[in-house]
């Protein structure tokens, strides 16, 4: 992983939570920055739902919750882990 690799894909999943009608060119795997490959979902029995989001700074964690929010969620929370960010809510 390259150095500029982590800030790169923390902007693409700023500006996507930001502007999320925004498509950016390219495979399919930039234009939803927010599900990809390498990332694990959870789900709960109380009807929490979860994602590890990886090489992602903290940095991203406001504007993530942010779209949460504005998309419904409730009972959003994220978690710094190990190389990314835990992000769990509720509907």
């Amino acid at each position: 992983m390259t150095t500029t690799a982590r800030p790169c894909r923390t902007l693409t999943v700023v500006i996507h939570a930001l502007f999320p009608d925004i498509e950016p060119a390219g495979p399919p795997e930039q234009k939803y920055p927010l599900f990809h490959p390498d990332q694990t979902f959870v789900a709960v029995q109380d009807g929490t739902t979860g994602i590890f989001i990886s090489n992602v700074l903290p940095l991203a964690a406001p504007f993530i919750l942010f779209r949460l929010k504005r998309t419904g969620f409730s009972g959003c929370r994220v978690i710094v882990k190990d190389g990314g960010l835990l992000v769990t809510a509720s509907r």
